[in-house]
């Protein structure tokens, strides 16, 4: 089934074909197609805006600056 499609998501492949295999083990090789890119790395942006985005919908409030300055100059830590 060489050249057969697949899309790559969240480290499962999931093919466009469905071989005909007997059930076992199989070798897999994946090659990256001619003029296809594939997504970079993400950068340390794109990581805290997906914490953000996250925390906001399970309805985590964050401290505002004056309340963190306050705690500071207290000698307190922010406590999460």
């Amino acid at each position: 089934m060489s050249g057969s499609a697949c899309t790559l998501t969240a480290g499962r492949c999931k093919s466009t074909l469905k071989p005909n295999l007997s059930t076992g083990r199989v070798t897999v090789i994946l090659h990256t197609g001619e003029g296809q890119t594939h997504e970079t790395s993400r950068g340390l942006a794109d990581v805290m805006s997906e914490i953000v985005g996250a925390r906001q919908a399970r309805g985590f409030k964050d401290a505002a600056a004056d309340e963190i300055e306050s705690w500071t100059a207290e000698g307190r830590e922010y406590e999460s």
